[in-house]
């Protein structure tokens, strides 16, 4: 349970070091905005695109060592541990893969919003 721990602590650290928003500077003009949000919204779809290096990675080691953990302290009443065992693996991987699917999803509707500001900024 520390890995996971640890794992949720790393995850936090990086959402509000990559994650959080930033405050437009004062006085900034329109032009400059634009470029700030741009940025932003740049920030924010690398964040999503790398979600397997700062979020679902980091909880690997758990999964794997509490699978292990498991697998040596069954009690016996469990006939077919490894299989079990797999099955919870299979699920676990399956969110993994959802949850990936997801984010991926989420940066390419930023790559739109980006994109729809270049547009808007090539019009000007």
């Amino acid at each position: 349970m520390g890995l996971f721990i640890a794992a949720g602590l790393y995850v936090v650290g990086q959402l509000h070091r990559k994650g959080s928003a930033r405050s437009l500077p004062a006085g900034m003009g329109l032009a400059s905005g634009l470029e700030f949000f741009r940025r932003e919204l740049e920030r924010q779809r690398e964040l999503v695109r790398s979600v397997w290096s700062w979020y679902l990675g980091p909880t690997i080691p758990g999964f794997v060592v509490l699978t292990v953990a498991l697998g040596r302290t069954n009690p016996g009443h469990l006939r077919h541990i490894g299989l079990s065992l797999a099955a919870f693996d299979l699920f676990v991987a399956l969110v993994f893969v959802f949850v990936w699917r997801l984010s991926q999803r989420a940066a390419r509707k930023l790559e739109r919003r980006i994109d729809e500001l270049n547009a808007l900024e090539g019009q000007r």
